[in-house]
């Protein structure tokens, strides 16, 4: 199997201001998602997965009907098994700097997701 370009981290986290519209109606308007082509190019490396301060990685057409066409991303990054970690805050207050990321989710038996609890605190 061939290996992706080097990169020394194991989630990517995008701050893009979302979380500041929570609890009002536009936070669930049209929230900021990665192009298909961002998401390929993130699948070149090893992550263990990627977060985002709005409630989804792709937008949202429709939760009846879940398709690689309707939730692009969702099957591009998943299909690498990098996890998706969505509706994250305080993302502005994180160092410039490496730090030690854990996201922690709930044991939930036959479930494909979970609340988590993530943490960051600074490398040492």
């Amino acid at each position: 199997m061939a290996k992706g370009p080097k990169l020394e981290t194991d989630f990517i986290l995008f701050f893009t201001g979302w979380q500041f519209k929570w609890n009002t109606p536009a936070y669930s308007e049209d929230s900021p998602t990665p192009a298909s082509e961002a998401a390929k190019w993130l699948t070149k490396f090893h992550l263990k997965g990627t977060g985002f301060d709005s409630f989804s990685v792709d937008k949202i057409i429709s939760a009846d009907i879940v398709t690689p066409e309707n939730l692009p991303n969702h099957h591009i990054l998943l299909a690498k098994e990098i996890l998706l970690i969505e509706n994250l805050t305080n993302l502005n207050k994180l160092p410039d700097c490496a730090f030690a990321f854990q996201c922690i989710p709930l044991n939930i038996e036959n479930a494909d997701g979970s609340p988590v609890r993530p943490v960051a605190m600074p490398d040492e």
